[in-house]
């Protein structure tokens, strides 16, 4: 998700401010905690805004309706919950570098990127309409070439299609998706990680994975060690690509795959968890080797590699619950898509 020195990310972790944003559904009514106010940044004003919709034309918004966008810090074994004052009606479909992108309820089909610290806000020109879960987006930083936006998505003749945008360009690039019958799920989002996204392409079962090498636009398979079942994931640590299988009842194994030139899994650890089962792998800390899980419960543990310990997050009174949440991995940061050297600057 970019190189900081500090971040909160959609899981937000750490005393280095590496987190969970999570946005939550209607959260006024479930929790009685978030109220709108005169200071609230609403993504939808935000649209009006810049379409020039006068405020006697403007459609009335049941507040019930929005999501309050919030993130979590896991930090020195606590949970806490930050705040953006800032509220959506569309979901969470990609995030990098502190750079989100939301659904635009207002038009069908249309997508808005957005800083939640900074507030800055920009339209994105319309692409191919799809049903939500027939599709997947995935944001990346490409160097001098800026942020790009990738959408896989099935298309009507049930073959997969692909087209890139350029943020800040005003159409969308068609390329060519992956070969046919290799993506059949969409529910995970992808992972960055050695210059390529990579997908899941099944819900259970899965014995390979599907990369998109960004330099190129290619799309490529790649076996995983072992078959990907339903509370496995894979992610990134330390800009390498991480496979995190249940091995046993009680072990999970890290994997990790260091270059797409010589595709080959090294097994770096085994943990055991003891009596704890079902844990979900959520998010793996850019500071230190901590890997963080989610139970089924909604718990969430972290197992810190140096010391050899599991161990439960307080949460905090009134924190949100991850596992019935939109969330996404998230670096709180004053990045902008217009620039196309990076700022590294964080909060």
């Amino acid at each position: 998700m970019g190189h900081f020195k500090n971040g909160s990310v959609q899981v937000i972790t750490g005393s280095t401010n590496v987190g969970i944003d999570v946005c939550a559904h209607s959260w006024s009514k479930q929790y009685s905690i978030f109220q709108e106010n005169y200071t609230t940044f609403s993504v939808e004003s935000r649209i009006l805004d810049l379409k020039s919709v006068h405020v006697l034309h403007r459609p009335l918004i049941e507040p019930s309706l929005k999501y309050a966008i919030k993130y979590m810090l896991l930090a020195d074994g606590k949970s806490i919950i930050g705040e953006y004052n800032a509220t959506c009606l569309g979901k969470i479909r990609a995030s990098c570098d502190g750079l989100i992108v939301i659904d635009n309820k207002l038009k069908k089909g249309e997508l808005v990127i957005v800083n939640p610290v900074t507030r800055e806000l920009s339209l994105l020109p319309l692409g191919t309409i799809c049903l939500p879960h027939e599709e997947s987006f995935g944001l990346v930083y490409c160097g001098t070439q800026g942020y790009k936006l990738v959408h896989l998505f099935l298309d009507e003749s049930q073959f997969i299609g692909c087209e890139v945008l350029q943020i800040g360009e005003k159409s969308w690039k068609v390329i060519d998706g992956p070969s046919f019958g290799l993506m059949k799920w969409f529910g995970y989002d992808p992972v960055f990680a050695i210059c390529a996204l990579h997908w899941v392409p099944e819900v259970d079962h899965s014995e390979y994975i599907v990369t998109m090498t960004i330099d190129d636009e290619r799309f490529h398979k790649i076996t995983l060690p072992k078959s990907s079942r339903f509370n496995d994931r894979i992610m990134e640590v330390s800009e390498r690509l991480c496979f995190v299988p249940h091995e046993e009842m009680n072990e999970i194994s890290i994997w990790l795959l260091e270059s797409l030139s010589s595709v080959t899994w090294t097994k770096k650890y085994t943990i055991a968890v003891g009596c704890i089962r079902n844990l979900i792998p959520l998010y793996f800390s850019r500071f230190k080797w901590e890997l963080y899980f989610l139970d089924k419960d909604g718990s969430i543990f972290s197992f810190d590699f140096e010391f050899e310990q599991m161990r439960k997050i307080a949460t905090e009174k009134g924190s949100f619950p991850i596992s019935g949440a939109s969330y996404s991995l998230h670096v709180n940061s004053l990045v902008s898509w217009q620039n196309k050297e990076k700022d590294h600057d964080t909060i």
